[in-house]
């Protein structure tokens, strides 16, 4: 940002969510022709919208014309997950420990997204994995993705249950 001032240039700056993340109350500190984009979304909504502002430049829009569509884009965008294990977010400080060992042992899997306010929620649980990856499809299936888009799917260990969610996903026409 200190070269895009010095060189009076311009940038536009994606950060995650001002919710789980303070990259942009510092990125408004450090604004000046700089156009900070609050994503209000995960590292993946954050790729999404790198690449749209990529595409744009591409196509030669100005940097109010990119910012614009961002910010539309952004409340358009969804971030759907499971997780396999309680413990992180037991760890993380988001459920206590009996929550984690009850909801552990009763193989109870969290649906959850970013909020519109760029927060962490739960949407609904589901009991089991393929419960949790059948849920997550009719969660796509009613937001009906805008399919100028790519719906990504991504994972931390193992593909194993991630390919059965895109295979899930791709049988209903979601291009992933």
């Amino acid at each position: 940002m200190e070269k895009v001032k010095a060189d009076n240039d311009e940038c536009i700056c994606i950060t995650l969510s001002s919710g789980v993340s303070g990259a942009y109350q510092s990125a408004c500190l450090a604004k000046s022709k700089i156009h900070v984009v609050d994503s209000l979304t995960g590292a993946y909504g954050v790729k999404l919208l790198v690449l749209e502002a990529q595409r744009m430049i591409k196509e030669g829009k100005t940097t109010e014309e990119i910012v614009e569509s961002l910010e539309d884009l952004k409340k358009r965008t969804t971030i759907l997950l499971s997780v396999d294990t309680l413990e992180y977010l037991y760890k993380g400080g988001r459920l206590d420990k009996t929550s984690a060992i009850i909801g552990g042992i009763a193989k109870i899997k969290p649906i959850i997204t970013v909020t519109r306010e760029g927060k962490i929620g739960v949407i609904t649980k589901a009991i089991g994995i393929n419960h949790a990856m059948n849920t997550i499809a009719d969660l796509v299936e009613q937001i009906q993705p805008d399919t100028n888009y790519p719906v990504y799917s991504i994972y931390t260990l193992g593909t194993k249950n991630v390919e059965k969610l895109e295979n899930k996903l791709t049988e209903n026409g979601h291009i992933i």
